[in-house]
């Protein structure tokens, strides 16, 4: 029985060596396979877990108003939220492109296939494509020219710094440092508060808001008071 044994295990041929590479190829073969289909599912994972961890945010969508204050507003929305969730920066177009309504959504519909062609295409391009589109050069050189020319007259300090803040986007040229913001921000106030805060110097914009913002607050306090 023994040596029948012997006989048969003498007949199986061994696998040539052609055969082993071919085993081989076939193995690395389905483990890459193996490998690619798992790595799908996960980044169609993370891109589910992503649209929900934005979802949940209940970002604003975007109308394709021809305003910069709201097209701003609403890409620093985004700008924040992504770097709160850590975005992956492949999955950030498509995830804020869902948010984009009527007029930005068939803008978006029209150019998306030209703009994705282009090699370095990312969250920044797109970011520019849609300020050229929503609002163009003559309506930044009017917000620029808003802010050239900005005065306190006829608002409360906050509301002077709320609007400073806004079109201060649109000339970064005018204010290119903290020093230069600060003293932009003082000149644009009423005489008497830059009176006040020649006393003291401002070394950054908060200070000096500040400061305008206790002035203008006595300043209503002595109104009040000669009033009665």
């Amino acid at each position: 029985m023994k040596s029948t044994r012997n006989k048969v295990e003498d007949n199986v041929a061994a696998p040539t060596n052609a055969e082993l590479a071919q085993n081989m190829v076939q193995l690395i073969q389905t483990i890459g396979s193996v490998l690619v289909q798992n790595k799908h599912q996960q980044r169609l994972k993370n891109r589910n877990d992503v649209a929900k961890l934005v979802a949940k945010r209940n970002p604003p969508c975007y109308l394709g108003q021809e305003d910069p204050l709201i097209l701003e507003d609403w890409i620093r929305t985004f700008d924040k939220l992504f770097d709160a969730i850590n975005c992956p920066a492949d999955q950030r177009i498509n995830t804020a492109a869902y948010y984009l309504r009527q007029e930005a959504d068939n803008w978006w519909a029209t150019t998306a296939p030209t703009l994705r062609q282009q090699p370095d295409f990312s969250w920044e391009t797109f970011k520019e494509a849609m300020r050229k589109r929503f609002y163009p050069e003559h309506v930044r050189a009017e917000k620029y020219e808003e802010f050239l020319h900005l005065k306190q007259i006829g608002m409360t300090v906050q509301e002077y710094h709320s609007k400073f803040l806004n079109l201060a986007r649109f000339a970064p040229t005018l204010v290119p440092d903290e020093i230069e913001k600060t003293n932009k921000f003082i000149r644009g106030l009423n005489f008497e508060t830059q009176k006040a805060l020649c006393v003291s110097e401002c070394q950054t914009l908060n200070d000096a808001y500040n400061k305008a913002g206790k002035h203008y607050r006595v300043q209503q306090l002595q109104k009040k008071t000669l009033k009665r």
